[in-house]
């Protein structure tokens, strides 16, 4: 029952409450609009700026028009001397031929480059004179394959000689071994099974 009043009791606060400031508001003149708080902001001595007019541009004052600048621009054209021309001519040349100096510097760079990539190449393909001395031996053999680059490894050199029964073959004597030949041929030419790379042989037959 209580809570019933209490909610009577807020209401009719409520309402009372309503009628009082709307009360208020109608004998202070009711609601404020723009004007009124102008008029009012004015009697308090306030100063509120003036709107500026926009400027308005006169049509002496707008941009050129197109055909003021194509008459310029033929005007110029006009104006252009010979001497101008024959300057243009000759800049012109003077770059066409630093061009054509730069394209026949870099042809004569890049043939030498070739010249010396195939004189490279050339002396890669030589053949290495390998001389085989009296009374050598395979290991010593393999060794001097080694430093002349011609085999990577004595021991398998000397395993490869032994399985093929060329260990006593070897004879003393001058040799051409082509760059990269391998293992086999290596192993006959220096046992003199290869006429054509013989430079000099002993002629005497290993014991």
């Amino acid at each position: 029952m209580r809570l019933k009043y209490y909610l009577r009791g807020l209401g009719l606060g409520i309402i009372f409450c309503t009628l009082f400031f709307m009360i208020s508001i109608q004998l202070h003149g009711g609601i404020m609009t723009d004007e009124r708080v102008i008029v009012r902001a004015k009697e308090l001595g306030m100063v509120i700026p003036e709107e500026k007019e926009p400027d308005t541009q006169t049509p002496e004052t707008e941009s050129a028009q197109p055909e003021d600048v194509t008459i310029q621009d033929d005007a110029v054209q006009d104006n252009a001397q010979p001497e101008d021309i024959v300057q243009n001519d000759a800049a012109q040349d003077d770059i066409q031929q630093g061009e054509e100096t730069e394209h026949a510097e870099d042809t004569t760079q890049n043939e030498s480059i070739s010249g010396d990539a195939q004189q490279d190449n050339a002396l890669q393909e030589e053949d290495v004179i390998f001389t085989v001395a009296d009374g050598e031996v395979c290991r010593t053999a393999a060794e001097k394959l080694v430093a002349c680059g011609l085999i990577s490894d004595v021991d398998s050199f000397r395993q490869y000689m032994k399985e093929k029964d060329y260990d006593g073959l070897i004879r003393e004597g001058t040799y051409r071994i082509p760059v990269g030949a391998d293992t086999d041929t290596i192993a006959k030419i220096i046992t003199a099974q290869v006429p054509e790379a013989v430079v000099e042989e002993n002629a005497a037959d290993p014991e």
